[in-house]
């Protein structure tokens, strides 16, 4: 609602496990927004094959888990691979993939302590990020429509730096070295 004058067009994607609660919960929060506001598409089938169909088009991902709980997340690598950059919450690995406003952009605070997201800490932590995030969003918004050179450098670094690592080779290369003796990768 607050960028609601903005050109947007929101797509929201996922599919929660039957014994996910919270994420059922989100789906159908997903699917009032999409049936509420015209700039909202929620597709509540979303699979590998789907999600490589929408990553190839988008202009931007939005991976926004609140820190301290994301493993790790592989949407954004999907989306860099694609040359789509992410604009994403200090967790997983995020933070060692993006670099701020050179293949992506960064917002909140790198949090390693498990905060309950339901307390009164976790509330005020997201109403913080919450301003830097909508800052963020304007900026990149400016930047696509105003400066879409420096926009699309971002894209390209992203294609550049996420290619080599995200894939399954340098990942046995880095952590089972002793495994790939004899083998060529």
């Amino acid at each position: 609602d607050d960028l609601k004058d903005l050109k947007i067009t929101y797509v929201l994607g996922g599919k929660a496990h039957p014994y996910d609660h919270e994420g059922l919960k989100f789906m159908r929060i997903f699917r009032k927004l999409h049936k509420e506001k015209e700039n909202v598409v929620y597709i509540h089938n979303y699979t590998v094959q789907v999600a490589k169909k929408i990553l190839k088009g988008l202009d931007l991902l939005l991976f926004t888990p609140f820190s301290g709980w994301e493993a790790s997340g592989t949407s954004f690598m999907k989306a860099g691979i694609n040359g789509v950059p992410t604009l994403a919450s200090r967790d997983g690995a995020a933070i060692e993939f993006i670099i701020d406003d050179v293949n992506g952009w960064l917002f909140g605070k790198d949090i390693r302590d498990l905060i309950d997201y339901n307390s009164d800490v976790a509330h005020k932590i997201n109403e913080e990020e919450y301003k830097e995030f909508k800052k963020k969003v304007l900026y990149i918004y400016d930047l696509k429509n105003g400066n879409s050179e420096k926009y699309y450098q971002v894209c390209l670094n992203a294609l550049r730096t996420f290619l080599p690592r995200v894939g399954i080779e340098r990942t046995l290369k880095e952590y089972y070295p002793d495994i790939l003796r004899g083998y060529i990768l």
